[in-house]
């Protein structure tokens, strides 16, 4: 063999080794990606359930609750209505912190939904990038 046909095998050699080396990049950046989405649906689907929770919670006790007359016009008032509105007390009370402690998990969920949907953008411009290269190398 001549010296420029031993370089040339060489090249070429060097140029599969570099296809291999991006095919299986590019594998895990797929496989990547496919985990990410998987994850961002999870978050999507878990916020959405939440808020319907959330909402039904809200209208089905909360609202029903807060709204509630305890004293009225008949024998019950004196000591059991006064427990009632002790309780009914407690009962605002616990909302409020459900409220809060509800919010702040909705807060964290979105800011997960963000960064997946930010790590799937920067899966895909690798991805381009790497079958970019793939292109230019006649793969």
């Amino acid at each position: 063999m001549s010296q420029s046909s031993d370089e040339e095998a060489k090249k070429e050699a060097e140029r599969q080794s570099r296809i291999a080396e991006l095919k299986v990049q590019l594998s895990s950046v797929d496989n990547s990606i496919t985990h990410f989405t998987n994850v961002l649906r999870t978050l999507t689907d878990g916020k959405t359930s939440l808020t319907s929770y959330n909402n039904t919670l809200d209208t089905d006790v909360f609202t029903p609750v807060d709204s509630y007359a305890i004293y009225g016009s008949n024998d019950w008032e004196g000591t059991n209505a006064d427990d009632a509105v002790t309780s009914h007390v407690t009962v605002k009370s616990s909302n409020t912190s459900y409220q809060t402690e509800l919010t702040q998990l909705t807060t964290d969920i979105q800011d997960g939904i963000d960064n997946a949907n930010e790590k799937i953008q920067s899966l895909y411009n690798e991805r381009n990038n790497i079958l970019s290269q793939l292109r230019d190398l006649g793969a």
